[in-house]
């Protein structure tokens, strides 16, 4: 994740565009856009390596960002790992739906062990099968002993994936990989030269939208929650560590689009100081908790008279959730209820471009295309997020990186 600063200048409507000054390691953090003197906006991304929302992958984990296509691999072997990937993929979706990672627990089991604890005449053959390309990936570890009678276990990495752990990765993979989602990439190309219309995940899924389709399937929806749930608590530490906030004490601070206020309360609760609201469309606001700390406000970002008076305005994961056209539209409402040295935070993904871009593996270029199959969003590299802000009277300064991706 990163921080970005944007930051400018506007008279009668008239941009002058501050000099940019990059504060960042690799990509973007927190980015400032100023309305009428220097209004300021920040922005968080993802970055990728061993860190993986803010909790540490196992050392001896054997996924490697860059296995994709190695720069030492001989080219067909790279192009057939690449293609190959769904393999494992399915064949963890598989051992997660049945169970498998929970029956195999702490100890060793054979295939015997498993298929006593699954519902059914289980087919041994294909198990065996199944737990060995795990294996090849790390997820499991293969033992055979003097009878040459073979068995498994979870590596570290597995071990994530097991129902009591608090990770929540166990749900990340089933939500990528289930077959509404699995479906849906395969009207891709379909999309791509124009013969649909909705997205692939309407298309693959009866013309339902993402919330209608989760509406209707509770599993599918447990899995997309404790999703969202798993990134927002890696996040909100990455955001209060990843700038100054003392430097709002004793000034008003809005986060548009923020849900229950779980943002603003942890902000508040560390830096008291700050008069926090959190700001969301009715129905949301109805069925949040009451909050220390928090004013909770009913409103929505494009009704610019419903976005209270402010010092600061805050955004996690807002812009990506629409077009550049919305999103100069919302940007241009928060630049109304700036007071005049106001600042805009947002905290959001940045892709990488160029150079920087080839061979990455970056971690938002994944998510970027997800949101495209599930329904038009996007994830913007520097310069698309640059011209957005600059359509709204704004200019990114700096960017920053921070601790989550």
């Amino acid at each position: 994740m990163y921080l970005f600063f944007i930051k400018c200048l506007f008279l009668y409507w008239f941009i002058i565009f501050l000099s940019i000054n990059y504060r960042s390691k690799d990509s973007t953090a927190f980015a400032f856009l100023p309305p009428r003197r220097q209004h300021h906006v920040s922005s968080k991304n993802i970055v990728t390596g061993n860190n993986y929302h803010g909790r540490m992958r196992p050392s001896n984990t054997s996924f490697d960002t860059n296995s994709e296509i190695s720069q030492n691999e001989d080219p067909t072997l790279s192009l057939m790992r690449l293609a190959q990937g769904h393999f494992s993929s399915q064949a963890l979706f598989s051992a997660l739906k049945l169970g498998i990672v929970d029956i195999i627990n702490k100890k060793y089991k054979t295939v015997d062990d498993i298929c006593t604890k699954l519902p059914g005449k289980p087919n041994k053959e294909a198990l065996l099968r199944t737990l060995r390309l795990l294996v090849t990936v790390g997820i499991l570890k293969e033992q055979v002993n003097d009878q040459n009678e073979v068995s498994f276990g979870l590596s570290p990495t597995g071990a994530l994936l097991q129902s009591s752990e608090s990770s929540g990765i166990a749900s990340f993979v089933s939500h990528w990989t289930e077959p509404a989602m699995w479906n849906a990439w395969s009207t891709l190309p379909d999309y791509i030269a124009g013969n649909i219309s909705c997205s692939p995940f309407q298309e693959a899924n009866d013309n339902q939208t993402l919330v209608e389709y989760y509406n209707s399937h509770s599993e599918s929806r447990r899995y997309r929650n404790d999703v969202a749930r798993f990134v927002s608590s890696g996040e909100i530490a990455a955001v209060l560590d990843g700038y100054d906030w003392k430097l709002l004490n004793n000034k008003t601070i809005v986060d548009i689009g923020g849900g229950y206020g779980d943002m603003m309360h942890a902000l508040h609760e560390k830096f008291p100081a700050i008069t926090c609201k959190c700001l969301d469309l009715a129905n949301v606001i109805a069925d949040a908790k009451p909050m220390d700390g928090v004013q909770l406000v009913p409103g929505d970002m494009f009704g610019a008279s419903t976005i209270p008076s402010c010092d600061v305005i805050f955004m996690k994961h807002v812009l990506c959730d629409w077009s550049d056209e919305d999103a100069v539209k919302i940007l241009r409402n928060c630049h109304a209820a700036l007071s005049i040295d106001g600042k805009v935070i947002l905290a959001d993904a940045l892709l990488n471009s160029g150079d920087k871009a080839y061979n990455s593996n970056q971690v938002q270029a994944y998510v970027d295309a997800l949101l495209m199959v599930v329904g038009s969003r996007m994830e913007r590299s520097r310069a698309q997020l640059s011209n957005v802000a600059r359509e709204a009277c704004f200019e990114i300064e700096t960017v920053t990186s921070t601790d989550s991706p």
